[in-house]
C-alpha cells in the first residue's frame, strides 16, 4: 500500500519532532489565518481534507524536510495516477531524496532506514510496496533536497 500525500507530511513532520501546534506558530497562510485556523488547516492537510497545491507547498516548505518530488508523486498516485511509488522508510518516510540527518541509509529490510528502530514482534508499521530483490541501494548523501 502507498500512503496518502498528507500522511507523508505528517510522518516527515514528527520524524523532524515538530507537532502540529509548532509547525502552525512557524508558517504563514495566505489568506492570512489566525493560528487556531492553521492548525485546523494543517490537520486537513494531513488528513488530505486540504488538497496539495503550491500555496501548501510554499507555506510547509520552510517550516521542516520533506521533498517536494515525492509529495508530488504520492500526490499524484492519490489522485489515480498510474506511478511508482517512491521508496519510503515506514517509520519516518524519509528516502533517497530527503535522508534523515545525519544522513541514514537503508538497512537489511527494504523499508527501513539506519535511523529507524527495527520493529518489535506485533508492532505497526508503515505498509509500502515491495520492490523485491531489483531495488537499488541508495546513496542518502546524493541528491538531497534543498
Amino acid at each position: 500500500m502507498i500512503i496518502s500525500p498528507g500522511t507523508y507530511l505528517r510522518m516527515r513532520r514528527e520524524a523532524d519532532g515538530e507537532s502540529v501546534e509548532s509547525i502552525a506558530a512557524l508558517i504563514s497562510t495566505e489568506p492570512k489565518l489566525g493560528e487556531l485556523d492553521r492548525i485546523e488547516w494543517l490537520h486537513g492537510v494531513e488528513a488530505d481534507v486540504v488538497p496539495i497545491s503550491e500555496d501548501v507547498i510554499a507555506a510547509l516548505r520552510p517550516a521542516f524536510p520533506f521533498d517536494v518530488r515525492v509529495l508530488r508523486r504520492l500526490d499524484a498516485i492519490h489522485r489515480g495516477a498510474d506511478l511508482p511509488a517512491p521508496r519510503l522508510c515506514r517509520r519516518c518516510a524519509c528516502s533517497e531524496l530527503d535522508a534523515c540527518q545525519p544522513p541514514c541509509s537503508w538497512v537489511g529490510e527494504q523499508d527501513l532506514c539506519s535511523a529507524c528502530p527495527v520493529d518489535e514482534p506485533g508492532e505497526d508499521a508503515m505498509p509500502v510496496e515491495d520492490e523485491g530483490d531489483n531495488a537499488p541501494e541508495p546513496d542518502h548523501t546524493q541528491g538531497l533536497a534543498a
